[in-house]
């Protein structure tokens, strides 16, 4: 089974190649990199997805990374949630706030 990590804060000069070395560092085996890009005009958007190969313990990757600095940005790197999931809001409604601000 795949392992899928997000990363943000990217600077738009960041490559796929760029995460993969960064990612396949002490030999650890990267099975895809992909960066989210702007579909009119194919700038990257900031953030992207790296798929690791199984084994890969990706508690302690995401620890490693989190923060490293790449091409002159801190990197934001998390497990990647499944398709679909939404993540637990607290609760709070959303809106105006009653007026009060």
């Amino acid at each position: 089974m795949r392992h899928r990590i997000f990363i943000d804060n990217l600077s738009l000069e960041t490559t796929e190649l760029d995460l993969h070395d960064l990612f396949a560092g002490n030999g650890r085996s990267v099975a895809s990199v992909s960066i989210v890009r702007d579909d009119e005009s194919g700038q990257s958007r900031g953030f992207g997805f790296v798929e690791m190969s199984a084994g890969t313990d990706v508690a302690a990757l995401v620890l490693a990374l989190d923060g490293r600095e790449l091409r002159g940005r801190a990197l934001l790197v998390s497990k990647a949630h499944e398709p679909g999931h939404m993540p637990q809001r607290s609760g709070r409604p959303l809106g105006d706030f009653g007026g009060r601000w």
